[in-house]
């Protein structure tokens, strides 16, 4: 296969790759609406751990460098608490 087409593939993968994120941040957007209307706290450090054991599983399945992985979802996490705290702030209003 050549390059170019290698390349296409990357570009492909790359654009469902940022699909999926926008759709895990429209999830963590409807998680911080059902936390505002129990008034729950949108920070949840055990959930956290939890998502990080399971991605750093699922890394080590794969044969995924699990120190990258987890670099990735230091990035991740944060979005999505951001997303929920936006929505629970709309939520409230």
């Amino acid at each position: 296969m050549s390059t170019v087409l290698l390349r296409v593939d990357i570009d492909n993968i790359d654009e469902a790759i940022l699909s999926l994120i926008s759709l895990r941040i429209t999830m963590a957007k409807m998680i911080g609406a059902g936390k505002a209307l129990v008034c729950a706290p949108i920070k949840d450090p055990q959930r956290e751990s939890e998502v990080r054991v399971h991605i750093l599983a699922c890394a080590e399945h794969d044969g995924l460098d699990k120190n990258r992985i987890e670099d990735i979802y230091d990035i991740i996490i944060p979005m999505c608490v951001a997303a929920q705290e936006e929505q629970a702030a709309e939520f409230k209003d």
